[in-house]
């Protein structure tokens, strides 16, 4: 239900690292489909916030607030997203959501691929769409620190140095293990 007088959005767009942004899943292709999908809705585009780190990063979290601030300030009613994973993979920020949602009954979330909107009337099943994406975000990102934790423990156990070397040091190869000197 977008109000009909303020048809104003943000897009929210966010690559997880570097990597991901350099190979293929890029903040322009994403601005890209955010900007069709504002188009074929007549929101009118105030501001795109653009992020290249991990949802749990702190300049993820203050570009996060920044862009609440300026909804507020501004007095948009929309926010545009890719999907839940782009806004969010922490229950902290997906509860400052629902509360900006709950704020007013124009405030609205769209989830272009999830093909959902999230606002003060959405029903029960909607809600709960949501939830389960903000909580199968969060196991992603929690299941993959796990994943990179035990490949480092393994790459230790077998003689390699999984991370930069300490001042002082450099990396080398011995063989195909990297240690340092």
């Amino acid at each position: 239900m977008i109000n009909k007088i303020n048809k104003k959005c943000i897009l929210f767009c966010r690559v997880s690292s570097r990597e991901q942004e350099e190979t293929g899943y890029s903040l322009p292709a994403q601005e890209s489909y955010l900007k069709s999908y504002a188009d074929r809705n007549s929101l009118t585009i105030k501001k795109t916030f653009k992020i290249s780190e991990s949802a749990s990063g702190k300049k993820a979290r203050v570009e996060f607030n920044q862009m609440l601030a300026y909804a507020k300030k501004h007095s948009i009613n929309v926010i545009v997203c890719e999907k839940v994973d782009r806004l969010t993979r922490n229950q902290k920020d997906a509860v400052t959501i629902d509360e900006w949602v709950k704020e007013d009954v124009f405030h609205e979330v769209h989830f272009v691929k999830n093909t959902f909107i999230l606002n003060k009337e959405s029903k029960a099943s909607d809600k709960f769409v949501w939830n389960i994406h903000v909580s199968q975000a969060q196991f992603n990102i929690e299941n993959l620190s796990e994943e990179v934790k035990k490949g480092q423990k393994e790459k230790i156990a077998e003689g390699w140095y999984p991370s930069q070397s300490p001042v002082g040091y450099r990396s080398a190869f011995s063989g195909k293990k990297k240690i340092i000197e």
